[in-house]
């Protein structure tokens, strides 16, 4: 995957989207790349909403050892979200301004059709995150075949 798309995405906010691990050669996962690539966009725009200036927010591919499936997680280090409103973030309510503590707003329904696509490929969302200290939103997704044997 190239960096460049992502390097284009906040120019303007001084917040860093690093292909810190980036991979010799390209990984190929199985999937709608339409689909699968609105998904990555809601998940790097969140995390640039939640990381203050200067923050880091960070997409990494990390294929398994044994070449079936790769781990596809954008993490931040920004607001975080607390440990009781993870449960809800995946069902299709407005936010305000008030129900966030990063103050920022939106229709609700990002990451609601982003578990859907997910979920349609098969996967899952997976969230971990510590107020204060910012969040990581992960899925798996299966390598291609060709990858799958090592070429």
């Amino acid at each position: 995957m190239s960096s460049q798309p992502l390097d284009v995405l906040c120019p303007y906010c001084q917040t860093p989207i690093g292909p810190n691990d980036a991979p010799d050669q390209p990984i190929l996962a199985r999937g709608d790349a339409q689909k699968l690539s609105w998904v990555l966009l809601q998940l790097i725009d969140n995390a640039i909403k939640a990381v203050p200036k200067g923050g880091v927010a960070t997409l990494r591919l990390n294929p398994d050892a044994d070449r079936r499936t790769v781990t596809v997680a954008v993490q931040d280090n920004g607001i975080g979200i607390p440990a009781e409103r993870i449960p809800r973030l995946f069902q299709p309510l407005p936010q305000s301004r008030e129900s966030t503590s990063g103050g920022f707003s939106g229709t609700g329904l990002g990451l609601v059709m982003a578990r859907r696509i997910v979920e349609a490929h098969e996967s899952k969302i997976h969230v971990e995150s510590i107020e204060g200290r910012g969040s990581t939103f992960s899925f798996e997704l299966p390598l291609a075949a060709q990858q799958q044997h090592g070429s």
